[in-house]
């Protein structure tokens, strides 16, 4: 649930980062791609066959950049980078307080949405 929502979180600050001023954006997609994001690095975590989610995340980056006047790449990147990171701090917290280590860096990430957030609304903010 945390990579869900802190990825979608993540794809709309990077919408707001990396698009024009007031631009509006709808839908999920983003946190669709964070989760994409956290799928590939369990997949590198057990050593599993990584090929057919490479192909999904290809093919979905390139509808995404094929369309690009319909649809908000930087809310698909932005949301993939968000589930890199989440997965990654799931993933591989070391054993020894787990689930402290991993609380640890959900809430990091979130302070990081946060600020870069904050910040954009302060430099859009007249």
């Amino acid at each position: 649930l945390a990579l869900y929502l802190l990825s979608g979180l993540a794809a709309s600050a990077t919408v707001m980062w990396f698009s024009t001023s007031y631009t509006l954006t709808l839908g999920a997609s983003g946190a669709i791609f964070g989760l994409m994001g956290g799928l590939l690095v369990i997949a590198v975590k057990v050593g599993g066959d990584v090929r057919g989610v490479l192909t999904w995340i290809a093919v979905n980056f390139a509808f995404t950049f094929l369309f690009v006047r319909l649809i908000s790449w930087q809310g698909h990147v932005g949301g993939f980078v968000g589930g890199l990171l989440l997965g990654a701090v799931i993933v591989y917290a070391p054993r020894a307080s787990r689930a402290r280590w991993q609380l640890a860096g959900i809430l990091g990430v979130a302070v990081v949405v946060a600020v870069a957030t904050l910040a954009r609304i302060a430099v859009l903010a007249p």
